[in-house]
């Protein structure tokens, strides 16, 4: 059997004003009049998610709840010195660009350390869905049948449940064959923008999912794997230089993530409720609010506006990115500039899944091209 220790997971800041919580209690985004295309339910969890890190700060005397304003327009400019900095093109600028004014606003300050929580999804407050697969694969499909019905009646939705069923059920050449057909616009041939004529593509587009591997959708395996997929070696060291400040991120530690793989996926999805570990042990350390809050969080939700406000830009980078023969073997530059060209409304509804996955991170991984080709990407 399984003893869950007593773990207690501190939030706090130094009374010495050398640590800066940067998870729930620092909130980067600030809406403002320039974000008003943003959905009104986007608003919506925006404010509920301001006013729970307000919520958990009321609850810790030595906590200061800080909201820190977001460019509105994504600063493409600053990918000459990011790229230089961290040794690597991001794949998701509109939070560098928050993360970066975090900590323009932590140095300012002074602060020395600033604590983070980017393995928690992993650990702590893994969310449990393969429990699911777990029950299936032990044959215990009244088991799979009572929790399908708990997480129904926990607001989940019939299509979550039933692609969690096909996973286990459904052979990997039948998921591969059907991995385009789940969201075709968040497909990497619709999404990216990789060269169709470039070495390897193929390969690579083959890879995408974990199906091609049924070892792969296990619960620890797909974990560690995830975890080890991004070294943040070379960011941490980037923030360290340019601001000063010790990035740690307590969710990572070892011990405690060891700790977490061991832990049954019963207890992480339990009564239908994904996140049960953490819900249960932060029982009491955080207001109920925001403890059993379902709704789920949002990361730059004003990206396309930030992006729209710096379309001139990115002309501006893919010309330059065009200039570059290793650019235009491994990225679709014509597809960047029909992107550009035929640019959506924000009255229309949310942009293409393109827009994001494929022509901010074309942006970024062209950039990084351009520096290590001996061409600076946003000028010298």
């Amino acid at each position: 059997t399984w003893n869950r220790p007593s773990m207690k997971l501190p939030l706090h800041r130094c009374t010495a004003g050398t640590v800066a919580v940067a998870t729930a209690l620092v909130l980067p985004l600030l809406l403002g009049f320039g974000s008003l295309g943003i959905e009104v339910g986007h608003w919506y969890l925006m404010q509920r998610q301001m006013q729970g890190a307000a919520e958990i700060a009321r609850l810790y005397p030595n906590v200061e709840h800080r909201r820190v304003a977001t460019p509105e327009r994504l600063p493409l400019e600053d990918l000459d010195w990011e790229l230089d900095l961290f040794e690597r093109p991001d794949i998701n600028l509109p939070n560098v660009a928050w993360a970066n004014r975090i900590n323009d606003e932590a140095a300012a300050e002074g602060l020395e350390v600033m604590l983070v929580g980017t393995a928690g999804n992993l650990g702590f407050s893994y969310a449990g869905l393969d429990r699911m697969g777990e029950l299936l694969a032990q044959g215990s499909f009244r088991g799979f049948l009572a929790t399908c019905a708990a997480a129904r009646k926990e607001g989940m939705t019939t299509r979550t449940l039933g692609g969690l069923a096909a996973r286990e059920l459904l052979p990997a050449a039948a998921l591969r064959a059907l991995a385009p057909l789940r969201n075709r616009k968040a497909h990497p041939a619709a999404a990216g923008v990789l060269n169709p004529a470039a070495p390897g593509v193929d390969a690579v587009l083959a890879r995408y999912g974990r199906h091609d591997d049924p070892d792969a959708a296990a619960s620890v395996r797909s974990r560690s794997h995830m975890l080890r997929r991004v070294d943040p070696g070379t960011y941490n060291k980037g923030v360290l230089l340019r601001w000063n400040l010790d990035v740690r991120d307590p969710t990572a530690d070892r011990r405690l993530f060891e700790f977490c793989l061991r832990v049954p996926l019963a207890h992480y999805f339990r009564g239908g409720t994904p996140r049960a570990l953490a819900r249960s042990a932060l029982a009491g350390r955080v207001p109920d609010a925001v403890r059993l809050a379902r709704l789920r969080g949002l990361q730059s939700p004003h990206w396309f506006a930030m992006l729209t406000a710096a379309r001139g830009e990115a002309f501006q980078l893919l010309e330059r990115i065009a200039e570059c023969p290793t650019a235009r073997r491994l990225i679709d530059l014509a597809k960047m500039e029909r992107l550009l060209n035929q640019w959506p409304t924000m009255a229309g509804g949310p942009a293409a899944p393109v827009y994001r996955s494929g022509l901010i991170r074309g942006l970024a991984a062209g950039a990084f091209i351009l520096l290590n080709s001996g061409t600076r990407a946003a000028g010298d």
